[in-house]
């Protein structure tokens, strides 16, 4: 099956290469293709990772003494970097594996003075792949190259002859299967993005936050370079170490990029400071004094280190709130039926019985943040014709752009079906909108489709003339009907106040409906006023989607009315729009 084909109705190629997707696919063939399955790929990779860091480690103290202690560390080294990855050790997801396959590729390669057959297919299959897998892996494989290149030239440069062939091979394949598509998706979509330069030193922090000895390491290296003591092996993992701040860096600090960038450095720049001791304490005689004070004082140092970095797991844990939140979700999904779609987390709406084509926003963000042409996702929305679509409003302004043409606010899910996540990407189920049906009955009384409101009376400064649909740079207001609404924040500014009050109409029918979106605020609300008494008020749901809210007018009928849009709070701002009579009694259609 072709990963990388032109975007469809609905399917948009994710921008990395499919080797992550052909471990779980392998995995899942014997297991199961789900989240645990995937979440138990990422877990062995990151132990295997910790394992084989941990056994260089123990070699370099090996001569040193108590090498199974220092190994020890290295793990709990590389464990404590579990919150700074914003907990991602364990996430479906494609960093883990890759840290894995590098670490693996180092450990096969280095040290080798005579290397197999089978030992040099394996390190230019694994190296290969790990690119396959995430791009960056590639500064990675260079590293290695580079620094065995000055060793064993002959040896290295087949191998790096071999990994290229394989890889050109691969992308030759990848290519012509994808026509042409494979590039512009895996590299030009990334070099399209955005780069924030504030996000290096955002990087730099974070790791000097979490490893504040880092500034040590390369004191520590060159003092050693200086007086010819740093043994080989010290070498290659401060280049695996400098190597790995590119590689997270980049990723970072383009648009889009998260804290899992961060994890190569993270876990790498403790088990390096231990080697580069291993390093220190092997030209003193530890037998001495002072090489026993060494030992004890690095070793105690270390050891203050991790357990000062010790990270309440409370914060990672699935709590029985979370686990009752998650239940009362699945059964409100339940009850929608199977034709609900949910772009941030399709598996949970397959989970709970939906039975139509789901779509998963994250490819379709990559994109637009590289501002890829013609992208529309209302042929999607069209095709798919779901009732109901889960909404956590973290949405790209392209997928609400799409839901505006389509969806108006139901409801907003009560707090105790509020499940955020533990780890990954803050979003989670918010808000339920539900497909706007014309009804036949229905009459408009006021659509703000002008440019101004004519025959309203305006106090304050916050209703000064309708707003279309984009009530911000990267936003749509979901709900709207027609081009134009009304909105206490004309200009993006809730701080502006005011009331807005219609003209007196006569009601003639049974019921009134009106949109309403916007903060849900006593002081900010919408008022049907019967000759001069509040019959009816509406607000919105602290969601900038417009739900219908219906009232039931027919005890007023043949009485003078007038609609009261008020926005007396400085932090917050109201939408409304379809003023709307319907002649039809009872619920709503």
């Amino acid at each position: 099956m072709d990963l990388y084909v032109k975007p469809n109705v609905g399917f948009m190629p994710d921008s990395y290469p499919p080797g992550y997707f052909v471990v779980l696919a392998m995995f899942g063939a014997v297991f199961g293709l789900d989240y645990g399955s995937a979440r138990v790929v990422s877990c062995v990779a990151m132990g295997l990772s910790m394992l084989l860091v941990a056994r260089e480690v123990y070699r370099q103290f090996r001569p040193v003494g108590f090498p199974i202690v220092w190994a020890v560390l290295a793990i709990g080294f590389m464990a404590a970097a579990f919150p700074i990855s914003g907990g991602w050790f364990d996430l479906a997801r494609n960093d883990s594996v890759v840290c894995a396959m590098v670490i693996g590729s180092a450990v096969l390669v280095y040290g080798q003075n005579e290397m197999s057959r089978r030992r040099f297919w394996a390190a230019a299959l694994l190296m290969t792949f790990s690119m396959f897998v995430k791009q960056t892996a590639a500064f990675f494989v260079a590293w290695i190259l580079l620094f065995e290149l000055f060793r064993f030239p002959k040896r290295t440069l087949l191998l790096a002859l071999t990994i290229a062939g394989l890889g050109l091979l691969a992308v030759g394949l990848l290519v012509l299967t994808s026509q042409g598509r494979y590039i512009y998706y895996t590299f030009t979509v990334f070099a399209h993005q955005q780069i924030h330069q504030d996000r290096y030193m955002a990087g730099l922090r974070a790791w000097l936050d979490f490893a504040p000895y880092l500034p040590m390491v390369p004191i520590l290296a060159g003092a050693l370079l200086w007086f010819n003591t740093l043994p080989l092996r010290s070498r290659f993992w401060c280049g695996m170490l400098a190597t790995a701040f590119p590689a997270s860096l980049l990723p970072y600090a383009k648009q889009g990029g998260f804290d899992n960038n961060l994890l190569p450095v993270a876990l790498l720049v403790g088990p390096t400071a231990l080697i580069l001791v291993g390093s220190l304490l092997s030209h003193v005689p530890r037998r001495t004094a002072t090489g026993k004070i060494l030992m004890i004082g690095c070793a105690s140092a270390a050891a203050f280190y991790l357990d000062a970095r010790t990270f309440p797991t409370s914060k990672y844990a699935v709590t029985n709130d979370r686990w009752a939140a998650a239940g009362l979700l699945k059964k409100e999904y339940q009850k929608l039926g199977s034709n609900v779609l949910d772009f941030h987390h399709p598996f949970f709406a397959i989970r709970a019985g939906a039975r139509i084509d789901q779509l998963h926003e994250m490819p379709w963000t990559d994109a637009w943040l590289a501002d890829i042409p013609d992208l529309d996702l209302k042929p999607f929305l069209a095709n798919a014709n779901a009732e109901y679509v889960v909404t956590s409003s973290e949405e790209i302004p392209l997928t609400f752009d799409a839901l505006a043409d389509f969806y108006e606010l139901d409801h907003a899910f009560p707090s105790d079906m509020l499940a955020p996540p533990v780890t990954g990407f803050p979003s989670w189920p918010r808000y339920l909108l539900r497909r706007r049906h014309v009804s036949e009955t229905r009459s408009c009384l006021f659509d703000f489709e002008g440019a101004d409101y004519d025959g309203w009376e305006k106090t304050g400064d916050a209703f000064t003339h309708p707003v279309g649909r984009w009530i911000t740079e990267r936003k749509t207001a979901i709900g709207i009907e027609g081009g134009g609404m009304a909105s206490s924040a004309p200009t993006h500014d809730d701080g502006a106040m005011g009331v807005l009050t219609s003209p007196a109409f006569e009601i003639k029918h049974p019921r009134l409906s009106v949109l309403v979106g916007g903060a849900d605020h006593a002081k900010l609300s919408v008022e049907l006023v019967v000759e001069g008494r509040v019959t009816y008020s509406a607000r919105g749901q602290d969601v900038d989607a417009l739900a219908r809210v219906i009232w039931n007018t027919e005890p007023y009928l043949g009485k003078t009315a007038r609609l009261r849009i008020t926005d007396a709070d400085s932090d917050g701002h109201i939408l409304v729009d379809s003023v709307c009579a319907d002649q039809a009694p009872g619920p709503r259609p």
